[in-house]
């Protein structure tokens, strides 16, 4: 009420509880801190079970296509894919993102 942000924090609510789930997806592949979406989704009170399945279902996808690239290419990807992943994976999401822009309008 001090600052006035009550009808922007609805909006977040409304908005995160729509597209949390995603956001959460999202966030398993890139450099942004897990820590931000977890907070965000309790302030956004995300229900318990999306949280919980699009956590499991991202960091399941990080970790299989990290040891798939181990497995395929030997020890010496590890550096690279630590080095540069998140990297890669926020360059693919900001592509789709665009791409979703562009034909959605």
């Amino acid at each position: 009420e001090t600052y006035h942000l009550q009808e922007a924090f609805q909006r977040f609510h409304e908005e995160f509880n729509e597209w949390g789930v995603y956001v959460i997806l999202a966030k398993g592949l890139t450099p942004i801190p897990f820590k931000l979406v977890t907070i965000a989704s309790g302030v956004a009170a995300l229900p318990i079970l999306p949280f919980v399945l699009a956590c499991i279902a991202t960091r399941a996808a990080r970790f299989y296509l990290v040891a798939g690239l181990v497995r395929k290419f030997g020890e010496p990807i590890r550096t690279f894919v630590e080095k540069y992943l998140n990297w890669v994976a926020l360059g693919v999401l900001i592509a789709i993102i665009f791409g979703f822009w562009l034909v959605l309008g």
